[in-house]
């Protein structure tokens, strides 16, 4: 997150309202709410599966792998999805590329339950297009910030411009 957001647009280890704390905090403007990213891989069971030559094991392990995934999309939906001081979905991310495509291929209704509870599952490439995005986001809102002083200014000018028609005028109608 550092190499690519400027440092007063997230935190780490973020405390939030509820006394949770988060990983990372991106630092959304208004009234978006603030997006949290919490790193969860479940490596234990996710090894064990690959350690073993027995398929009876292997599917245990797959099983209990898929369960702490559950539990991992439970715990971040109810303790970093906080409107509005959050943003109404959060990031799950899976520090490895091998982890997320196990996640994505082998456990399809995983995906579609973390969708449910508004969990986005991230990989290391995933999480960079979502920082990327929200990146482009913060760009966008200043940009509109420093339009709308723009614009503000420009209706001043604008009024002093016809202050100045209306003077003028009145001026050579002096001078006639």
């Amino acid at each position: 997150v550092g190499n690519v957001m400027p440092k007063k647009h997230y935190r780490t280890q973020e405390t939030l309202p509820n006394k949770r704390r988060v990983d990372c905090l991106i630092l959304l403007p208004e009234p978006s709410g603030h997006m949290a990213i919490d790193s969860k891989f479940p490596l234990e069971n996710y090894q064990k599966q690959f350690s073993t030559s027995s398929q009876s094991e292997q599917n245990q392990y797959a099983t209990q792998f898929k369960q702490d995934i559950k539990k991992h999309i439970d715990d971040i939906a109810s303790r970093y999805i906080l409107p509005p001081e959050t943003t109404e979905h959060a990031v799950m991310f899976l520090p490895a590329e091998s982890l997320f495509n196990e996640t994505l291929n082998r456990f399809p209704d995983i995906i579609e339950y973390a969708q449910k509870r508004k969990v986005c599952i991230s990989s290391p490439t995933n999480l960079m297009a979502i920082i990327y995005a929200s990146r482009s986001i913060i760009k966008d809102h200043r940009t509109h910030q420093h339009m709308r002083k723009i614009l503000k200014h420009l209706s001043s000018l604008g009024k002093d411009f016809s202050l100045f028609e209306q003077r003028l005028t009145k001026y050579f109608s002096h001078i006639k």
